[in-house]
């Protein structure tokens, strides 16, 4: 009898330690990806702040589709649209803005086909 208890005792902690074990590499996981998006940060974002019914924003668009350059698009008549455009001072569209850590690094008013200006 004492034997069995021994035996159940055994398995039970061998379950607990692979238990503990699954749960140590899910945490490793999970931090390695936490680490990687917030290395990202660091990474600059381009944003066009422009009009669906401006030929030129969707002149922009298409140029920085074909050339496979990663930016987001803001609509001009947004809240957000509208603020970016104050703080620069722009008057049209498209505004290209580069942006790192949230700060803005340059911007563009017009359309622009300079690849050096895009991140």
């Amino acid at each position: 009898m004492n034997n069995n208890k021994e035996m159940m005792i055994n398995i039970i902690c061998c379950v607990l330690v692979v238990i503990l074990i699954v749960v140590l590499i899910i945490c490793m996981v999970r931090n390695d990806n936490f680490a990687s998006e917030h290395e990202n940060n660091d990474k600059a974002i381009n944003v066009i702040v422009g009009r669906p019914s401006c030929p030129f924003c969707v002149r922009q668009y298409k140029f920085l589709n074909d050339n496979h350059i990663k930016h987001t698009t803001i609509d001009s008549s947004s809240k957000k649209g509208q603020e970016l455009m104050e703080k620069l001072n722009a008057n049209g569209v498209p505004l290209a803005i580069v942006m790192k850590n949230d700060k803005i690094v340059r911007h563009n008013i017009g359309y622009n086909e300079n690849l050096d200006f895009y991140e």
